[in-house]
């Protein structure tokens, strides 16, 4: 019975520490390659005036964002065996509204991009001339304001 135990006890143990290392790796590559794409997409002339460079800039700040708090959490919880519930209400529901609120702005971002896309590749010209950087900001505002306040009820 006692060797049963160990055996479960090393194989938790052995769980965790592989989960703890798959982890950070996918932390890793994931805030790396969003950083590198961030890196490329705002220091390279031909992307400054381009409203689809502009959601993916918008989408990969929501991602690094949104990786950040859940990686952060994550972290505590399986490093010092802390959860947002314990240290503060107030942490706990900031956290969950952040979390949720990225994703949200990165799905808006994009059904935003591929509606601009069709705009700006449709044969007809009064859809084409609907697609500029100026109403990709504004849609872009409306959509953060809208995901901040449907995150907050």
């Amino acid at each position: 019975m006692s060797s049963t135990s160990t055996i479960e006890i090393s194989n938790k143990h052995l769980y965790a520490n592989l989960s703890i290392d798959i982890n950070a790796l996918i932390f890793i590559f994931g805030l790396i390659g969003n950083l590198l794409n961030l890196f490329v997409s705002t220091n390279h002339r031909l992307f400054h005036r381009n409203q689809c460079i502009f959601y993916l800039i918008v989408d990969l700040i929501a991602n690094i964002g949104e990786k950040l708090l859940t990686h952060i959490s994550w972290v505590l919880l399986v490093t010092f065996d802390m959860t947002a519930y314990e240290n503060s209400l107030t942490w706990c529901k900031l956290r969950n509204m952040l979390i949720h609120c990225f994703s949200l702005i990165s799905i808006l971002t994009m059904c935003i991009a591929a509606c601009d896309q069709f705009f700006s590749t449709s044969p007809l010209y009064y859809l084409r001339e609907k697609s500029t950087l100026k109403l990709a900001h504004r849609l872009t505002l409306i959509s953060v304001c809208c995901s901040i306040i449907i995150t907050s009820w």
